[in-house]
C-alpha cells in the first residue's frame, strides 16, 4: 500500500503488549485506527483479553483467535503467530506516555490520511464518468471527510473521567479567576443580568439550548447574545439556517442603537417607516461598531461537519491576531442536515 508505514501500527502495538493495558491513553485507540486488517484483530483480541482476564498477555491474546483463523493468519505470515507477537513487544521502543501518544497521533492521523486518498481515489475515477453528477461526488466526498475529521478528534480526546478532587479544583480555579477579573462571571456574559446571575454565563464547552414556541422571539434573543458576547470583545460566530446575514446584521445595529438612546424599530425599517434621521443615526451606530468581533453566516442545509468546517474557517482568519471564536450560536437546531451517516 502506497504511503503505509506499518513499522508505526507495529510500535503502538509492542508499546501496548509491553505495557499490558489496550488503553494506555484513554479513547485514543480503536480497532479502526489501524490500517493493516491484522494489526485491527490483533489489537481487538488485546482488548478482548483485557476485558475478560485483566491481561494483555501474549498467550492470552494469542488464544483470543480462532483456529481455523490462526491457521490463516500464521500461513500468511510464514512463522506463528505467538512469534509475531513477541518480535512486536521486544521491538517496540522504551519510551514514557508522552512518546507512546505522539506514536498513537502519527498513526491515527497515517490512517485517516490513507482513507482520505482512497476516497479521493475512487471519486476521481468516478469523476471520469460523464454520466457522474457532481452534487454526488461532494456528498459522498463530504461524508467521508466528515468521519475522517470525527475520528481523528475522537482520537485526539485524552481524558474524560476526572476524580472528585480534581474536578472541584478546576470549578474553583475557575470561580477565583472570575472573582480577580472582576467580572464575578465565569462565563462569558449572556447580556441579561438575571440571566448571568442564575447561569453564570456561557462557559467552555458547554452546550447551552433555547427553547421556545415559534415566533417568540428565539433567534433575536440569540442574536442578542452574540452580540453581547462581542461588545465584550469575545468573538461570536452567528451562523443562521434560516434568516440573511443583512436581516440579522439589521437587527444588531438597531439593537446597538438602543443601547444609545435612539428608538428605531427594526420593523419600520423593513416597512419604508423609518426617517431620514433614523437612517443617519443607524449609519452613525454602524461606523462606530464596525469592527465589532461578530462573525454572521448565513446558509441553509448545513450538516455538523459543515458547521464545523465555518467555525474552523473563521479560527483560521482570526488566529493571525491570536483571537478564536469564544461562543458559537446556531440558529436553529432542526434546520440542520443530517451526513451522509445519518440520511
Amino acid at each position: 500500500m502506497t504511503g503505509f508505514v506499518p513499522e508505526l501500527e507495529q510500535e503502538v502495538l509492542g508499546a501496548i503488549l509491553m505495557g499490558g493495558n489496550p488503553h494506555i491513553v484513554p479513547g485514543a485507540l480503536r480497532p479502526e485506527s489501524f490500517v493493516e486488517p491484522l494489526h485491527q484483530e490483533i489489537f481487538a483480541s488485546i482488548e478482548k483479553a483485557y476485558e475478560i482476564y485483566s491481561t494483555a498477555n501474549l498467550s492470552v491474546v494469542r488464544s483470543m483467535f480462532e483456529k481455523s483463523r490462526l491457521d490463516e493468519i500464521e500461513k500468511a505470515l510464514g512463522i506463528p503467530l505467538s512469534k509475531y507477537l513477541a518480535r512486536l513487544a521486544s521491538d517496540a521502543p522504551v519510551r514514557g506516555l508522552g512518546g507512546i501518544r505522539k506514536s498513537i497521533e502519527a498513526m491515527n492521523l497515517q490512517a485517516a490520511r490513507l482513507q482520505i486518498g482512497a476516497e479521493a481515489a475512487r471519486i476521481a475515477a468516478a469523476a471520469d464518468d460523464p454520466g457522474t453528477n457532481p452534487q454526488d461526488l461532494i456528498r459522498i466526498f463530504n461524508a467521508t471527510a466528515d468521519s475522517v475529521t470525527a475520528g481523528i478528534r475522537a482520537n485526539r480526546k485524552t481524558k474524560s473521567q476526572f476524580s472528585f478532587d480534581e474536578a472541584s479544583n478546576a470549578a474553583l480555579e475557575a470561580a477565583q479567576a472570575a472573582r480577580d477579573s472582576g467580572a464575578g462571571l465565569v462565563g462569558i456574559s449572556t447580556g441579561l443580568a438575571d440571566l448571568d446571575r442564575a447561569t453564570g454565563g456561557f462557559r467552555p464547552s458547554e452546550l447551552t439550548i433555547l427553547g421556545g414556541r415559534p415566533a417568540m422571539g428565539k433567534s433575536a434573543v440569540g442574536l442578542g447574545f452574540a452580540l453581547r458576547a462581542a461588545l465584550a470583545d469575545e468573538d461570536a460566530l452567528y451562523i443562521s439556517l434560516e434568516m440573511a446575514a443583512p436581516s440579522l446584521a439589521m437587527r444588531a445595529l438597531t439593537d446597538l442603537a438602543y443601547d444609545e438612546g435612539l428608538r428605531i424599530a427594526y420593523s419600520d425599517i423593513l416597512n419604508n417607516r423609518a426617517t431620514d434621521l433614523d437612517f443617519e443615526s443607524i449609519w452613525d451606530v454602524k461606523t462606530r461598531y464596525s469592527k465589532l468581533p461578530l462573525y454572521i453566516e448565513d446558509a441553509s442545509g448545513l450538516t455538523l461537519g459543515d458547521i464545523r468546517r465555518k467555525l474552523e474557517n473563521v479560527n483560521d482568519r482570526i488566529g493571525r491576531e491570536g483571537r478564536s471564536v469564544k461562543i458559537l450560536i446556531v440558529d436553529y437546531l432542526q434546520l440542520i442536515a443530517a451526513t451522509g451517516r445519518y440520511a
